[in-house]
């Protein structure tokens, strides 16, 4: 069904509903309300199907339109005139049928759909959409004074149009003034539509070249956020960064050791669970030699805490830059590169987070 009789029904009223033919059966129309679009949906159907009925005459065919009719007072309408109605044609039955069935008012009704017509403010709709609108709503208007000429379709095609292609069609008019074949002054409701399809489409053009332009404008901004997104770990990352005190915290959260605490831990016995110089504990360790820092009152690990350390446990500069016994790990080429680029993304995916499930290395 068109999207133009997709229209606001009573949820009071029980509507009749078209079931179509087939298996060599004509359709029937259920009980119910009878719209204007049902009844043209029926009418088309049964043309169809009787037309295809070669055997049948073109005078029998609103013979077998008689009984397809499920509300009684429908049927029983039909039955009071049975004969009269045998000796119609299948357009005067189906004439007499809508203006018995319809309610008073349904060519009023219909004309303001075809008023209501617009093209939609996304512009999505193509000229030849609204077009095909106007026509099915017209024809239903068929044999009433409501019933438009192709000059009056024109009309209200270019007013269902948006402000834009209404100011085109203007300047077309004018620049084709003295062309009177040109096909913006057709009669022919066809042919002007596609005069008014390539203003749409010359329009739709312009309006996808300055999109792109706009979207390289913002892409080749150096701050512009899509030439450099972030992702979420880089986000919470930076905000965690700014927000975190340098010196000290006066929360009870322990916070996360530092790239210079941990260069200084590694380079000189350090524990990075317990953050002491000089010690034989370590991360995994169950017992350190020193209680457990916590976040109230934390200051950031310096050179001056190892000098302090070194004085304390007597150990020299060379002891403590010796080289741990035994290998500590396999380390593979690596690309500096890439290091770099994943640390900036991911600082805690090279640097750890120093927290307690974190293996020292």
């Amino acid at each position: 069904m068109p999207p133009v009789f997709s229209t606001m029904l009573d949820d009071t009223v029980t509507y009749a509903k078209w079931n179509k033919c087939g298996n060599g059966m004509p359709g029937n129309m259920s009980c119910g309300k009878i719209t204007v679009e049902t009844l043209e949906a029926a009418k088309r159907d049964l043309r169809i199907f009787l037309t295809n009925n070669r055997k049948l005459a073109p005078s029998d065919y609103v013979s077998r339109c008689l009984n397809v009719w499920e509300d009684p007072r429908v049927s029983n309408w039909i039955d009071q005139h049975r004969d009269k109605f045998a000796e119609l044609e299948f357009n005067e039955f189906f004439i007499m049928l809508r203006d018995h069935v319809l309610d008073h008012d349904w060519q009023d009704s219909t004309f303001r759909k075809m008023r209501a017509v617009r093209m939609p403010d996304d512009l999505r709709t193509s000229i030849s959409d609204l077009a095909v609108q106007l026509m099915v709503l017209n024809n239903l208007l068929q044999g009433t004074p409501r019933f438009q000429s192709e000059e009056n379709l024109k009309m209200m095609l270019i007013d269902a149009t948006d402000s834009g292609l209404r100011e085109a069609y203007n300047k077309e008019i004018q620049d084709h003034a003295a062309n009177p074949t040109h096909g913006i002054h057709s009669k022919d409701f066809h042919t002007f539509t596609k005069a008014i399809q390539v203003l749409d489409y010359s329009r739709h053009c312009q309006l996808l070249l300055a999109r792109q332009m706009a979207e390289h404008m913002i892409r080749s901004r150096p701050n512009s956020r899509t030439s450099t997104p972030l992702s979420s770990s880089s986000t919470a990352n930076s905000n965690a960064r700014r927000g975190a005190p340098s010196g000290s915290t006066g929360s009870g959260r322990l916070p996360q050791l530092t790239t210079n605490e941990r260069r200084l831990l590694s380079e000189n016995e350090g524990c990075f669970k317990c953050r002491s110089f000089f010690v034989k504990c370590r991360t995994s360790s169950a017992e350190h030699e020193f209680p457990l820092p916590v976040g109230t009152g934390y200051k950031e690990l310096t050179a001056s805490d190892v000098e302090s350390a070194r004085k304390l446990r007597g150990s020299s500069p060379e002891t403590s830059k010796k080289a741990r016994t035994g290998p500590i790990a396999t380390i593979a080429p690596a690309d500096d590169t890439n290091d770099d680029f994943v640390a900036s993304i991911i600082p805690s995916a090279v640097l750890g987070d120093g927290t307690d499930s974190e293996e020292e290395i």
